[in-house]
């Protein structure tokens, strides 16, 4: 992927929950709101959550259109804010998290997973200021978004004490504890946050070289970001060498989801916006040292070294003018040298972390060594070389004069496009020859890059090039042409500026020797050479023209003269074989540096092309002759693919090969002989079997669809096959169809096996042809497809690596780019080995036909542009092999506890896996020492697994009757039996649940397996075709091929010897053959095994007769939808700002091409007057049934849809029918046996078997009866416990290259009719909502402290019910009364407070909160608590009841960390609500009063308690009356003075 180009990403940040919020309001509370940034796309917002230091949002939104390039993908972030409201005045952050797009994307899945964040806010230091639960992925068009099922959502309330190790790995005691907490209500607390603090220190000592900014002065500084948090340095006024000897320090926390160190150089401006310089690192990567996880996999240390800093000058930035209407872009990669920074970095683990500024006091500049600089150069106009701070100018260079062209014929010369650039060269022939010495860094790494700028005469760049120290062009002593790049750049990135040849050498001074001989070099001199040019083939010539109108010929162009490939045969098609040598006799210069390069000119000499309005020419093939000259003359020449290009596309391939060589002036005479490459007896006659099953996915319909598939053979055209029909129930069709619009089909099936010959070349693999399918329609000449199938790996007798690697071949020779001649940008790693930089290429091959081990986690826009392989092969082993070596990987991360006291505690390991699967790669555990299995413990460990034996197997018996997933914990239960007995190691692998999943009770129970992606990836093994891509002929934006579609045909390649050919293609049991032939020879003892094989024509015939289906659709749910809606508040809203995060989705479904049902059938569902509002993870668990008919109704298309004014859809899936019937094992083979037994059926109805009175005749009747009836009975006995698994299916968009639109949770049953009618659909069980009553009875509070400015507290308690577990979406609170004038804290309420539980739900909580009541204020928190339900839910459903006894409930406040809030005394009861309507409370004292009968406290309710608590104390009851009275005559006195002034006189 270039650099500058960009993919398209789609991002869903899930904001789930914040705690212990720092309070920020006066009441010690605040009011919430998140804020998400993602990149530089517009913020979203949440909805305002009031008065919370712990609130629940559950709220997800997606961000789409976010486009990014290699450098961007490094750089952007996920930016979380947390935000305190206030009406009216400028929000307060809380706090703040960012994650990096690129880190996010490198994590498994491309996600994280319900982690908690801390919020940081860098004015109040490194102390969080609440925590954060989120979840988030980043995916690319080419990407799967990461789902998890219904049992992965449960939030954990409250870390594990025993860090998440299994039941089986703890002391008895150990185990008793958590099993009895699991019965018991959980207090939320204060999340966990495992994983070391780290500090870094950026040590910045000073900068060189700065570049001016379009200003008299520079005042530069320096900014650093790093883990969330910014620093600058001062600013040096006015120096371009400032010293900024600044350590600047920032906290860590490892695990690290922003792993990106970003310095960027600045010069301050006052009145205006800072003037940005460059960036550090200029080029990201996973591999440098600003790579947090790199660095630490480093020994966290980067010594001082000088940092080369690259960028745009600022005279040569696009201007907002020239962006707008000239279409020019700012590069993204340095075009110029802006100075260096001497620069280290240090990363160490610390328990208190800072985030400060300090002095930095010691520094260490790198050695210096001394290099010389070579430079011969053929001059071009004025030529500067840059190395850092040195600059070296060239002399000025003057237009070279044309020379006239020595061909004779000039009306034969071929018209080109191309007009020639002009030349420039020095006058004097004589080269200058200039050494210069430089000073730079000893370290290879720190030298700069050279800057050669190609300035205009009026002395203003125009062009540079850039070399990096580490190029190999700068170690040989010879001439190179190099290209030159526009400083001002445009769309068309690739297109150079001009060439420039030159000799640079760049070495120490040591390579340099007295007896090292000068270079020279010597201009006009000629040679001549004996080119070989040798042409094979070509493939997918003219992606604009129909393989009848592609008539290609070729001629050569070297220098200034023409070379006419003579050959009488000028051959035919897109494909053709020429198979020809051409041994021309060239003159060139001497020097091949200097030669002219070799261009292959290609003309479509087609008559019907050859019109004045049209443009015959095909394009051109580049060479250099350096490309074609070999060391050793007597070698062969080497076969490559060459593109043929025009106008940046490529027009075609072709297969060839070219070769100088030196001849004397006494040799060769007048050289021109055209031959053969391979004679005939080099080929070998085979068959190509091509079952044609049909065409998939057109989107315009066709009236008389033909198809012709055509092979080109060497001493002819084609083998062509034209006779390919329709099959009759289309053709029907498609005679009665009378409309005039809007006719035709889809979808033509063609049912027939294509048998041709071909003639394959024996010496290579690389020289087999490819099959050629145009696909037309007769009415319409506009509609036209065409398909190549290459036959490289269809030899199945020839060596599997030499198949390998002709294919491998094959597809490298497909893919076509202008080379980017681009160095690699400075190197930021260590000089090691085992680390490289790699282009982001997904598919990383090397040379050897290996898979690179390190892979870039950004994928290739060549995924996005490519369709699939031609031949998709279902299993593609390269994937494959990445995904187990990826697995490797993390299992080295994993430990595991064996007998070796060395090993690490199984405590760890566990940990270390659980973390994995929630995303982190790089794990880090603190040792457990209670935990830790020693040498005495390992020595008792069978007894220990005995004992461990019997308690699993009581466990076992202490389970109810109706506990459904008994048979799942028996077999977990028998695993862990066989694995304690035969152990003497212990594995890391369990099978009972770990502490922090959730209880097996409690989990949803899908009945059948779940597959963690599409069932078409456990299908493609079994499918019995492959789909050939179709591609569109167009003019214009054409590719390899010609425009791809959506459209594919379905069948199978197989190539056959003429032996085999004969055998298997014998006349078979038709009608005719029986009639007239004898019968085909078995053995009767031989077993047969009905396999289904499509390259026998019965076995497509069998689709000619309509196959009547049953298709029963099970949607489960959905998962992260694409939001279509907002759901903001208006205060945000009147802001500006946007809550992408709602639907209102439903269903609706498909089947085949028919919008609308007929009589009988069912083809059309939609579910629009059943939506689920208002979230993006709808359940729906609903099951829909359909009819369908194949081959015609092949496909099942659903859409979920939002609902709205008008009905959108979010995406949609296809779903190919013919796959899940032909796919699935047992429904495939039910087919084979029917064939086989037609098949016999019409044997034995035959003439010849039923009229033979032979002995022989007899047995073999006996021998079809058999058959007949033994394949009944395995077609009746199918098996009716027939279940397909639950499968995740990816929303698309259709049409458009996007990320997928969410995910679909669903399983597709397709049955033959009559199957259906035996096998019931399957239940669907979705979670039934449970309604129950929760009686909470508050009876006394303890030690709740004082205001500061108070002596009595007045306390009152509010309790509210998560809006998520009330069944309504609406919290549910209630208040107790006021408790007036506590001196100790202590208060008695005896109140009963009744909620609504609807389970399940995902946040069953109640929030109980304790406030110092105020009658003229706000009410100040004191402390909160929140109760969570969740342990005791599968209790709940079991007994249907659940009561605890009065205990008392900590109180804690965020504001106040470690310190004692009080305690509340409760008492819960929980019932069902029948129950609780039956046995009726009222709330507070209310009646009815019962269960517990409750006193109402007189205590703190008196009036001298209020006036008490509101500061009114009885004792100073004199001084308040005092005071009232001189209050009271103060007004009297004012209204008889000023207001009524006459009213004592009245």
């Amino acid at each position: 992927m270039k650099k500058n180009q960009r993919l398209e990403y789609l991002v869903q940040v899930t904001i789930i929950e914040v705690r212990d919020l720092k309070g920020k309001d006066k009441s010690g509370t605040c009011d919430p709101f998140i804020k998400i940034t993602v990149g530089n796309l517009p913020p979203q917002v949440t909805t305002t959550r009031t008065a919370a230091n712990t609130a629940v949002f559950n709220q997800s939104f997606t961000f789409t259109g976010l486009h990014m390039n290699t450098i961007e993908f490094e750089q952007f972030e996920i930016k979380i804010e947390c935000f305190d409201l206030k009406q009216f005045g400028s929000n307060q952050l809380v706090g703040i998290y960012s994650v990096g797009i690129s880190t996010l994307y490198r994590n498994p899945g491309h996600e994280i997973f319900n982690k908690w964040l801390s919020l940081n806010d860098q004015k109040a230091g490194v102390e969080p200021q609440g925590f954060l639960l989120a979840s988030a992925y980043v995916i690319s068009p080419t990407d799967r978004p990461p789902v998890h099922d219904i049992n992965e959502n449960n939030v954990e309330e409250e870390p594990d004490e025993f860090g998440g190790v299994p039941d089986d790995q703890l002391d008895p005691e150990q185990l008793k504890r958590r099993l009895d907490k699991k019965n018991q209500i959980a207090i939320v607390s204060k999340p966990e946050i495992r994983g070391k603090s780290y500090q870094l220190m950026v040590n910045l000592v000073k900068a060189e070289d700065l570049p001016l900014m379009g200003y008299g002065g520079l005042d530069s500084f320096v900014s650093v970001r790093a883990g969330g948090f910014t620093q600058i340095t001062a600013t040096m006024k006015n120096q371009q060498k400032p010293q900024y000897l600044a350590r600047l320090m920032f906290p860590l926390h490892f695990p690290f989801f922003n792993d990106k160190i970003v310095i960027r150089v600045w010069d301050k401006r006052s009145c205006m916006s800072d003037t940005y310089i460059t960036t550090i690192p200029e080029i990201p990567s996973e591999n440098d040292f600003f790579n947090i996880n790199f660095l630490q996999s480093k020994g966290g240390v980067m010594p001082f070294r000088w940092l080369n800093l690259y960028g745009i000058p600022f005279d040569e930035r696009p201007s907002n003018f020239e962006k707008t209407f000239f279409k020019y872009k700012q590069s993204i990669v340095g075009t110029d040298y802006m100075g260096r920074l001497l620069i280290s970095l240090n990363l160490s683990q610390s328990e208190k972390p800072e985030l400060s500024i300090v002095p930095l006091t010691t520094q260490r500049e790198p050695s210096i060594d001394r290099y010389r600089k070579l430079k011969d150069c053929g001059e071009s106009v004025q030529v500067y070389f840059r190395i850092g701070g040195f600059l070296l100018r060239s002399e000025s260079a003057f237009i070279k004069p044309e020379k006239v062209s020595k061909y004779k014929n000039q009306k034969e010369q071929p018209k080109q496009e191309n007009k020639q650039g002009i030349t420039y060269i020095w006058q004097d022939k004589k080269i200058p020859f200039d050494q210069e010495r430089l000073e730079l860094p000893q370290d290879k790494q720190q030298i700069p890059d050279m800057i050669i700028s190609l300035y205009n005469e009026k002395k203003k760049r125009v062009a540079y090039i850039r070399i990096p120290y580490v190029s190999q062009d700068l170690n040989v002593n010879r001439p190179k042409w190099y290209t030159f790049k526009s400083v001002k750049q445009s769309d068309n990135y690739d297109i150079p500026h001009s060439f420039f040849l030159v000799n640079i050498m760049l070495r120490p001074e040591s390579f340099f020797t007295a007896s090292m001989p000068r270079l020279i070099v010597k201009r006009d001199l000629t040679q001549r050479y004996q080119l070989d040019a040798c042409f094979y083939a070509g493939y997918d010539l003219c992606p604009d023209c129909y393989s009848e109108e592609t008539m290609v010929t070729f001629s050569m162009k070297i220098g200034a003269e023409y070379i006419k490939l003579e050959d009488n045969e000028i051959k035919k098609g897109k494909n053709p074989i020429w198979n020809k040598r051409f041994q021309l006799l060239v003159i060139i210069d001497m020097n091949l540096e200097f030669a002219s390069n070799i261009i292959i000119h290609f003309q479509n000499v087609d008559p019907t092309k050859n019109k004045w309005y049209q443009n015959n020419e095909v394009g051109s093939i580049v060479l250099s002759p350096l490309q074609c000259k070999y060391d050793d003359d007597n070698m062969e020449p080497q076969y490559n693919f060459y593109h043929i290009q025009r106008e940046g596309n490529s027009a075609g391939r072709i297969l060839a090969a070219f070769k100088l060589k030196k001849i004397n002036k006494n040799e060769g005479g007048d050289i021109k002989r055209v031959q053969p490459l391979f004679k005939e007896e080099d080929f070998e006659p085979q068959y190509v079997q091509l079952p044609i099953f049909g065409v998939r996915n057109l989107k315009t319909k066709m009236k008389d669809p033909q198809i012709i598939v055509k092979v080109p053979i060497p001493d002819g055209e084609y083998n062509i096959d034209k006779d390919i029909k329709l099959v009759e129930a289309q053709q029907f069709q498609l005679e009665n169809d009378t409309s005039w619009f809007g006719g035709g089909i889809l979808d033509p099936n063609f049912l027939k096996v294509v048998n041709l010959q071909v003639h394959l070349p024996k010496i290579s693999l690389i020289f087999y042809p490819q099959i050629e399918i145009e696909l037309f329609d007769a009415k319409n000449k506009n509609e036209r497809y065409i398909c190549s199938i290459p036959l490289v790996d269809q030899n199945t007798q020839a060596d599997p690596l030499e198949v390998d690697q002709a294919k491998k071949f094959f597809e490298n020779g497909k893919k076509f780019e202008i080379q980017d001649n681009e160095g690699v940008m400075e190197d930021l790693t260590e000089q090691d080995a085992t680390v490289q930089q790699h282009k982001p290429e997904i598919n990383d091959i090397k040379a050897d036909g290996k898979i690179s081990h390190k892979q870039s986690a950004k994928p290739s826009l060549r995924q996005t542009q490519l369709k699939k392989p031609i031949e998709e092969d279902h299993h593609d082993p390269d994937k494959e092999k990445t995904f187990k070596e990826k697995q490797t990987e993390k299992q080295t991360f994993k430990s595991s506890v064996t007998t070796n006291a060395e090993n690490s505690t199984k405590a760890s390991s566990v940990i270390n896996e659980t973390l994995l699967t929630k995303g982190i790669l790089n794990v880090e555990v603190n040792e457990m020492e209670d935990l830790i299995m020693t040498q005495e413990d390992l020595v008792d460990v069978k007894k220990l697994n005995k004992q461990k034996q019997s308690r699993l197997l009581q466990l076992l018996k202490a389970q109810p009757k109706t506990y459904k997933y008994k048979d799942q914990l028996k077999l977990q239960v028998k695993r862990e039996v066989e694995k304690l007995k035969s152990a003497t190691n212990i594995s890391e692998k369990t099978f009972m649940k770990q502490a922090n999943e959730p209880d097996e009770g409690e989990g949803f129970d899908y009945g059948r397996e779940v597959l963690k992606g599409p069932y078409e990836d456990e299908l493609a093994k079994n499918i019995p075709f492959k789909r050939f891509p179709l591609y569109r002929l167009s003019s214009s934006k054409y590719g390899v091929i010609g425009n791809p579609t959506d459209a594919v045909i379905k069948g199978d390649v197989k190539l056959l010897s003429e032996k085999n050919f004969k055998s298997v293609t014998q006349p078979k049991n038709t009608k005719k053959s029986r009639k007239t032939k004898k019968n085909f020879q078995m053995n009767l003892n031989q077993k047969l095994d009905y396999k289904f094989n499509i390259f026998e024509q019965d076995f497509l015939d069998y689709f000619r007769t309509p196959i009547k289906l049953k298709v029963r659709l099970y949607i489960l749910r959905c998962l992260n939808l694409a939001a279509q809606s907002q759901n903001i508040d208006m205060y945000h809203k009147m802001a500006g700002l946007d809550a992408i995060c709602s639907a209102d989705s439903y269903p609706e479904i498909f089947i085949g091409q028919s919008t609308q049902d007929s009589q009988d059938l069912i083809k059309h569902i939609t579910d629009q007057d059943r939506p689920i509002l208002n979230t993006l993870s709808p359940n729906f668990f609903r099951m829909y049934e359909l009819d369908a008919e194949l081959p015609t109704d092949w496909k099942l298309v659903l859409h979920i849809k939002n609902k709205s004014m008008f009905d959108s859809t979010i995406g949609s899936i296809q779903i190919d029918i013919e796959d899940r019937i032909v796919g699935e094992e047992k429904l495939k083979q039910r087919i084979a046996y029917t064939v086989y037994r037609d098949r016999f059926v019409m044997d034995s109805e035959s003439d010849i078997v039923k009229y033979d009175d032979t002995a022989n005749g007899e047995k073999y009747r006996n021998f079809l009866n058999g058959q007949i009836t033994n394949l009944t009975q395995l077609i009746e006995n199918f098996d009716k416990k027939f279940s397909v698994p639950v499968e995740y299916k990816d929303l698309k968009i259709e049409g458009r290259n996007q990320a997928s639109q969410g995910t679909v949770e669903m399983f597709l049953e397709v049955l033959p009719t009559d199957l259906a009618r035996e096998i019931e659909p399957a239940p669907l069980n979705p979670p039934v909502p449970q309604e129950y009553e929760v009686r909470l009875i508050i009876w006394e509070t303890f030690e709740i402290p004082k205001v500061a400015t108070k002596k009595v507290v007045d306390i009152m308690l509010r309790v509210a019910m998560d809006p998520t577990a009330t069944g309504t979406d609406k919290e549910v609170s209630k208040e107790t009364d006021v408790h007036n004038g506590s001196e100790n804290g202590d208060g008695s309420f005896s109140y009963r407070m009744k909620f609504p539980l609807v389970i399940p739900c995902s946040f069953p909580r109640l929030k109980m909160s304790v406030y110092d009541f105020s009658p003229f204020g706000t009410n100040e928190n004191m402390g909160e608590a929140t109760i969570s339900l969740r342990p005791i839910l599968n209790r709940l459903k079991r007994d249907g009841k659940f009561e605890m006894e009065p205990t008392r409930v900590k109180l804690s406040h965020p504001n106040f960390p470690g310190q004692n809030r009080g305690q509340v005394l409760i008492q819960m009861d929980i019932l069902t609500k029948p129950a609780a309507d039956g046995q009726p409370v009222g709330d507070a004292q209310d009646e009815p009063n019962v269960n517990p009968y409750l006193v109402k406290p007189t205590e703190g309710r008196g009036l001298a308690d209020f006036f008490k608590g509101a500061g009114f104390g009885m004792g100073n009851f004199m001084l308040y009356v005092k005071i009232f009275a001189g209050l009271f005559v103060t007004v009297l006195a004012v209204m008889i003075l000023f207001v009524k002034p006459g009213i004592l006189v009245n």
